[in-house]
């Protein structure tokens, strides 16, 4: 659909970073079906070197997805794909043929371990007898200090420097490699490589007529080289200022954002207090006369005593966090069981004002090592933001999910949202966004500042999605590298 078949291997393979580990609703890794297509897209580019990697890489995650897909639909993307092998990839590689004697014969010329020295890698070149030119990169693996050598290709490198030439404008049939001092074709612009081709050159030397007009006024390139200096000078210089007035401006802003806090908090201390003092005062006077009367007056003190405790707990949690005094106690748990603890303990905490809150999981969460204390806090902050900046009559879901790399947990409200704005400075502590539909909810500022804290000490992240008077959704994304428990 977009006409150019290199810009969609380049789409195709941006969305294969970003969501191949994921695993539909049928239970299809997605990188499987990506991947065929970027073969598909390869063959099309008659690109040989790049097709026989993508079609190794296809071959490797469809052997790691057998895990997760059924035989069917693994059997389908298996046959598809071995009707390409047949007509492009199985035909004999001369590179790779009698691969064991090719071995034998380039042996002698690899480095030994000891020609490494201190260094961590080096460079060879050498032509074998029948076999043509090799260039080898060897280097030591981290692991257990083997030596390991690495075949490059001078094809492949061709092929990349040929879609560079396409991407300027330039043909690329005037393309060439030479070994280091060999003459190159007459009026060729030559460029010797770095290591590891540092026995290389390339060189680029167009038939005439086929250089594009824009191409044809480097004779003014110093010029043009002094004028591009000037310019980036001034850049510099400029990107430096802006720095530090944008350095000066958020240390401005974070100073009045505490003096706001300290304000604010003044304020929130001062009315629990006034409002227990008055009720006690009223009590002591005995100018309560029925028993529901002074029932009432004991409910409205606990309801301001618990509201101040909750309100100085956050601040020493700030203070513990700021200090990093914080400690956690990591434990395998099961997420959905925290999630519907965090749900149970947030109805007990909101007797008086119910939400409706609906769970959903469509699959079977894996267990992860957590602080179970921790996330139940995290979660619980997000319900209690979905609560404050949505209607009581609007739903609250929660959703869990799990892919190959991570468990996530979604906190979706139907409430005002957030500007675009200030979506980035949400979690920035003491930041409360200044809006006349949120400026009498009441709120420290600290919340969502917690909850990344204790998300990013669980190999993890907090991340947020929402347009203004549609409503937000917070995503806990837990990484399960290093946090998959027994």
């Amino acid at each position: 659909k977009l006409g150019d078949k290199e810009r969609s291997v380049q789409i195709l393979r941006l969305a294969l970073a970003r969501f191949g580990n994921v695993i539909d609703s049928t239970g299809v890794v997605l990188a499987v079906p990506m991947l065929l297509r970027i073969v598909e897209v390869e063959r099309e580019l008659t690109l040989t070197q790049r097709l026989r990697e993508s079609a190794r890489e296809l071959a490797s995650w469809m052997e790691r997805a057998r895990a997760y897909m059924t035989p069917e639909v693994l059997a389908y993307f298996r046959e598809r794909f071995e009707g390409l092998v047949d007509s492009t990839l199985r035909s004999p590689d001369p590179a790779l043929a009698d691969r064991d004697l090719q071995l034998q014969a380039i042996a002698p010329f690899l480095p030994a371990p000891s020609a490494l020295g201190s260094r961590s890698w080096s460079e060879s070149h050498f032509e074998p007898p029948g076999l043509g030119p090799y260039d080898v990169l060897s280097f030591r693996t981290k692991r257990d200090d083997t030596l390991a050598h690495l075949k490059l290709s001078r094809s492949r490198f061709l092929e990349e420097a040929s879609l560079v030439c396409g991407e300027v404008g330039l043909p690329a049939s005037g393309l060439s490699l030479h070994a280091q001092g060999s003459v190159p074709p007459r009026d060729a612009v030559s460029l010797s490589l770095p290591p590891p081709f540092k026995n290389l050159q390339l060189s680029y030397s167009p038939a005439e007529g086929l250089v594009p007009a824009g191409f044809r006024g480097f004779g003014v390139l110093s010029l043009a080289t002094f004028t591009w200096a000037v310019i980036v000078l001034v850049l510099s210089i400029l990107l430096g200022v802006l720095f530090t007035v944008r350095s000066v401006l958020r240390e401005m802003r974070t100073a009045r954002l505490k003096s706001d806090f300290v304000s604010f908090i003044t304020h929130e201390l001062k009315t629990p207090l006034t409002a227990i003092r008055t009720l006690t005062e009223t009590m002591l006077a005995g100018r309560i006369d029925s028993e529901a009367e002074q029932r009432l007056c004991i409910q409205m003190i606990s309801t301001e005593t618990e509201r101040l405790s909750k309100l100085v707990g956050q601040v020493l949690e700030y203070s513990r966090i700021e200090r990093r005094e914080k400690e956690f106690l990591f434990t395998s748990c099961d997420m959905e069981d925290v999630v519907h603890d965090a749900v149970r303990i947030f109805h007990d905490h909101n007797r008086t004002t119910p939400r409706d809150i609906e769970v959903n999981s469509a699959q079977h969460i894996s267990k992860i090592k957590m602080d179970r204390a921790a996330m139940i806090e995290l979660l619980l902050n997000l319900l209690s933001n979905a609560a404050k900046y949505s209607l009581p009559d609007k739903k609250i879901i929660v959703n869990l999910r799990e892919t190959i790399d991570e468990i996530c947990v979604e906190v979706v409200d139907r409430g005002i949202g957030i500007r675009k704005r200030d979506q980035k400075r949400i979690f920035e502590k003491f930041f409360r966004a200044d809006d006349y539909l949120t400026r009498d909810i009441e709120g420290t500022g600290l919340g969502l500042t917690f909850a990344r804290y204790i998300a990013k000490v669980h190999n993890g992240d907090i991340r947020v999605s929402s347009q203004v008077t549609s409503g937000s959704t917070f995503s806990l994304h837990l990484r399960k590298t290093h946090v998959l428990a027994e």
